[in-house]
């Protein structure tokens, strides 16, 4: 490609990419109405006690971030082979 032929290429790309975004901005918004659901009152003189929250245990929280970490790890000798050939 000659350098002239390269520029019309890059520069048409990059109109056609700023024309796109509007479009990508408008695909996702919603036009549906999302009604809250029904919350049934309790009748009577009892009120019934909230469930606690369930408590963040530090333990989960770092094996989550040791496996994340693990599976990333993979992925660098992954891309190796992939790209090498094999």
């Amino acid at each position: 490609m000659t350098r002239q032929s390269l520029k019309s290429l890059v520069t048409l790309t990059a109109f056609l990419l700023l024309l796109s975004i509007p479009f990508l901005s408008i695909a996702q918004q919603s036009t549906q109405t999302i009604k809250p659901p029904a919350v049934a009152v309790p009748s009577g003189p009892q009120a019934t006690a909230a469930a606690p929250l369930p408590k963040i245990d530090k333990g989960d929280t770092a094996w989550m971030l040791t496996s994340s970490a693990l599976v990333l790890m993979m992925t660098i000798p992954g891309l190796f082979l992939f790209y090498g050939g094999l």
